[in-house]
């Protein structure tokens, strides 16, 4: 996986005030890719949107061999990359099956790298809001 690599995030106006593009008035209904660093604007509002990427980076720490095949997948469904080195400096994330006293887990710790289990993986997969709370 290439860590510039981008998902296609695509935009459709169905509102009753419009959304704005970069300053321009979308068509109703139709769908547009969007870029990195375009502004939207829904509406009247006054709030506007830039569109940023943050790539999801994991790292696992005593994952078994079929659960890392399955983070593998489950990664590259979701635009997200595994990476061997923590120290690595794109690391975003760190996978474990069970917390334990590793190298890995204490370098986590000291950097405020985010410990995770395969399940938090599956529950992005799974989720259909933002608010929805991951475990």
């Amino acid at each position: 996986n290439d860590l510039n690599s981008r998902p296609t995030v695509r935009l459709q106006d169905k509102s009753k005030y419009g959304t704005f593009l970069n300053g321009k008035q979308l068509p109703k209904e139709k769908v547009l890719a969007l870029k990195e660093d375009d502004i939207v604007t829904f509406g009247v509002a006054d709030h506007s949107y830039r569109l940023v990427w943050l790539p999801l980076v994991f790292c696992c720490s005593r994952v078994a061999s079929a659960e890392k095949a399955m983070l593998l997948e489950l990664g590259s469904s979701l635009g997200a990359h595994m990476c061997a080195d923590l120290l690595s400096g794109s690391v975003t994330h760190l996978a474990v099956t069970e917390v334990c006293a590793t190298e890995k887990v204490a370098l986590a710790l000291i950097l405020g790298i985010p410990i995770v289990s395969p399940k938090y993986f599956q529950a992005i997969e799974k989720r259909t809001s933002p608010t929805t709370p991951l475990p």
